[in-house]
């Protein structure tokens, strides 16, 4: 999409080694080829929809959108580059609610970065924070909650490097998950600086199998207490 098409009233941020961002919604018609090459990359495996066929994954994000989702693509102003697609759910009207103590003003997110063209140091950090600062743009979020993969090492360790804080394991019907939460105030106190050292998640494979058991046997007791007696 050219720049000259952006709105002026989406939303805007920059970071260093990003240029100027525009977060503007998802276009059908014009991201889906796009979106199809990056969900069959390596690096988005914990999406789902790796082997999907363009119109599969068209047809699932269509019928998100028509659920009332909303789902955005970040870009360069300047060039038109996309740089990520964030997805932004309320936790309270969504299946997490049901696994936490949602409070008004939490504000879900899913993230998936483009892939990149050359490695730029720091670049993904700048891309994430990028991510916080729409979401905290809005007057009315107060704290961003997500619940990525527990095997997503590399995700968590990013998100803690932003200052997000693990909650524990969230056993969901479709996948166990970590619940991470960042307070505004925390967001706000990392960007005053640099990108802190990535955080070392200690006896992290030890403590995934773990989850992951305790999840399969959480949804099993729930499968088991939803039959009919």
């Amino acid at each position: 999409m050219d720049q000259r098409t952006f709105d002026s009233t989406w939303p805007r941020t920059e970071r260093p080694a990003t240029g100027p961002l525009v977060l503007r919604p998802l276009d059908l018609a014009h991201d889906m080829g796009m979106l199809h090459d990056w969900v069959n990359r390596p690096y988005a495996r914990f999406w789902g929809l790796m082997g999907k066929s363009l119109d599969e994954v068209t047809q699932i994000y269509r019928e998100q959108l028509e659920r009332g989702e909303r789902k955005y693509i970040a870009c360069r102003e300047d060039t038109g580059a996309a740089m990520f697609l964030m997805e932004v759910y309320d936790p309270r009207q969504d299946e997490l609610g049901h696994h936490y103590p949602a409070q008004p003003g939490d504000c879900g997110y899913h993230l998936m970065l483009a892939p990149p063209d050359a490695a730029t140091p720091g670049m993904t950090y700048q891309l994430m924070s990028a991510a916080c600062s729409f979401l905290f743009s809005d007057p009315a979020v107060k704290r961003v909650v997500a619940e990525p993969d527990v095997r997503n090492r590399k995700i968590l360790t990013r998100l803690m490097q932003l200052g997000f804080q693990l909650r524990g394991a969230v056993h969901l019907p479709y996948k166990t998950g970590m619940l991470v939460t960042l307070e505004r105030a925390q967001f706000d106190a990392h960007l005053a600086g640099h990108a802190p050292a990535r955080p070392h998640l200690r006896l992290w494979p030890l403590r995934v199998r773990l989850y992951l058991e305790m999840g399969r046997v959480a949804r099993t007791w729930r499968a088991l207490r939803a039959r009919p007696h």
